[in-house]
């Protein structure tokens, strides 16, 4: 995961390789993915996971 100051955006980002020298590469804006609510833990999880992407992007 990375902020791109150039969209004002946090990005989830997976690489992976394509073939020798070369890669491809998938963006995630992390504002519109949604999770639901599986278990208590899985929630808990997953809420200060974007609780610290929120704390990142008020420091810059």
């Amino acid at each position: 995961m990375d902020y791109s100051p150039e969209i004002g955006a946090w990005l989830q980002v997976i690489c992976f390789p394509t073939f020798q020298g070369h890669c491809g590469c998938i963006l995630f804006d992390l504002s519109d993915i949604a999770y639901t609510k599986i278990s208590r833990q899985g929630s808990q999880a997953m809420m200060r996971y974007f609780d610290k992407s929120q704390e990142m992007t008020d420091s810059l």
